[in-house]
């Protein structure tokens, strides 16, 4: 409400929700902090229970389809499996060999 002071007229300013300035605020205020905490405390939980999973030292690609496998070699560009160690392709063949 107006008042005058001095032949000054002072206005008390009040926030949309009618909470006055610096006294708390209202739900409003408080709900972004409280999904900003729990998107926090959710990723933290993510996180937690997400292994990373590694690739073995030496594995096997093959395809159940026949020669579906494809390499950059020019003489076998096309093979039903290959064999890895590390980083490298120790050899090629077929399930049936």
């Amino acid at each position: 409400m107006p008042s005058k002071e001095g032949g000054k007229v002072q206005v008390e300013r009040k926030e949309q929700n009618g909470n006055h300035p610096g006294k708390g605020g209202g739900f409003g205020r408080k709900l972004p902090a409280l999904f900003g905490s729990l998107a926090i405390a959710l990723g933290i939980y993510v996180a937690s229970k997400t292994r990373a999973t590694t690739v073995p030292e030496s594995y096997a690609i093959c395809s159940k389809k026949g020669n579906k496998v494809y390499t950059v070699d020019d003489e076998n560009s096309q093979t039903q499996c290959v064999v890895v160690s590390g980083a490298y392709i120790v050899d090629t063949g077929s399930l049936g060999t």
